[in-house]
């Protein structure tokens, strides 16, 4: 049988060249004794696949170099519940309904916030493009949603809508990579950020050459000057924007106070724990499920006791960094310890505690640290330790 060569909108016609370079690599790809599908995500050889997937399409598509890119699960369906979720943050977004895509992605962006219809084809059954150059957008709207290409209907978008300095979610699924695309168009930009009083901070304007006017709400907590660098001044919160072409990009800033560093990363094993009893700063330890001090409710928070496994901690507090036990620290040498073997310890944060898991040679939990009200560490008793 001859090939067919299908130009079907959805699954269609790939090279030769390519399909074949498939079909070699199906049993051993590159040398590696296995398929693609068989490698761990975490090989060397598939992180290849990756950096090179990415950079093939910040070349393709001149993706700029402060643009993310993000391979996700799913395709476009999980996207439609994934989007909201994490971009609705005043809990409002526009939708513009151009074919059934769109719509469903509309119907699913209902159920966590209000999603708005501000343009819609579907009175004369999706066959024409609204015209989206001058919308109603809600001013607390988080981000403009359409699909660019509409398959089944055959309408493509051939002028991207005026979001009125909202950000603009695309889906090109259908499209992607079958003409140039202007990313900088279709951005999600940050739109907050919190500063301790002193700090700065830089946002990055891109789609434009033009000279972009920069003011803030509030003057007497964060100031920007004629470059758009940010300085907090005062506790409190503002809203900076930046004005250029006819639209407007805000960002909300949050000025907090001078503090004491939080970050225990350079911290030990030794000072971590002497730091925390000298200045009153610990509640509570454990080991062979006997408390000294404390609360053991707190101690135990998310369900972690004595003799839980390294995977159970992991799944309670995220992907901790395990860091080997040194003969300096002195829960290795503590009665009823040694015949455990204390192997490493990993760091957690649970709301305004820091807690520390000591793990033996069989990854299971043999003492437990609950230490460290962050907010009552004074700045004056972390200086000797930092």
């Amino acid at each position: 049988m001859g090939r067919v060569y299908n130009f079907s909108a959805g699954p269609a016609v790939l090279p030769e060249e390519v399909l074949k370079e498939a079909a070699e690599e199906m049993l051993d790809y590159r040398g590696t004794g296995m398929s693609v599908m068989e490698m761990s995500h975490r090989s060397k050889a598939f992180e290849t696949i990756i950096e090179e997937a990415e950079q093939d399409l910040r070349d393709l598509m001149n993706i700029p170099d402060n643009y993310k890119v993000l391979f996700l699960q799913g395709g476009a369906h999980l996207q439609f519940s994934a989007i909201p979720q994490n971009l609705m943050k005043n809990g409002v977004a526009d939708y513009i309904i151009t074919g059934q895509w769109a719509k469903k992605a509309f119907k699913e962006a209902q159920k966590y916030g209000k999603a708005v219809a501000v343009a819609s084809s579907e009175d004369k059954t999706f066959s024409y493009i609204p015209d989206c150059s001058d919308l109603p957008i809600d001013d607390d709207a988080d981000y403009v949603y359409i699909c660019e290409n509409n398959t089944i209907y055959g309408t493509k978008y051939k002028t991207l809508p005026n979001t009125k300095g909202k950000t603009l979610v695309a889906d090109i699924s259908s499209c992607f990579l079958s003409e140039p695309v202007d990313v900088t168009k279709i951005a999600i930009s940050r739109k907050s950020a919190v500063l301790m009083v002193g700090k700065t901070l830089k946002p990055v304007i891109t789609g434009t050459t033009s000279t972009v006017t920069w003011t803030s709400a509030n003057e007497k907590i964060a100031k920007v000057d004629e470059t758009g660098k940010i300085k907090a001044l005062k506790k409190g919160k503002t809203v900076i924007t930046a004005a250029v072409d006819g639209i407007t990009k805000t960002c909300e800033i949050t000025v907090v106070a001078k503090m004491a560093k939080k970050d225990f990363s350079k911290f030990n094993s030794e000072n971590f724990v002497n730091f925390c009893q000298r200045y009153g700063y610990s509640h509570g330890y454990a080991w062979n499920g006997q408390w000294k001090g404390g609360s053991k409710k707190k101690a135990t928070a998310r369900g972690i006791k004595i003799g839980a496994s390294k995977t159970k901690v992991q799944k309670a507090y995220g992907e901790l960094t395990w860091k080997k036990c040194t003969s300096k620290d002195p829960f290795s040498k503590m009665k009823g310890l040694k015949k455990n073997k204390v192997k490493t310890y990993g760091d957690a944060v649970y709301g305004k505690y820091r807690i520390r898991f000591y793990l033996n040679s069989k990854k299971k939990v043999v003492a437990i640290i609950f230490a460290c009200n962050i907010s009552k560490i004074k700045k004056k008793h972390l200086k000797k330790y930092m």
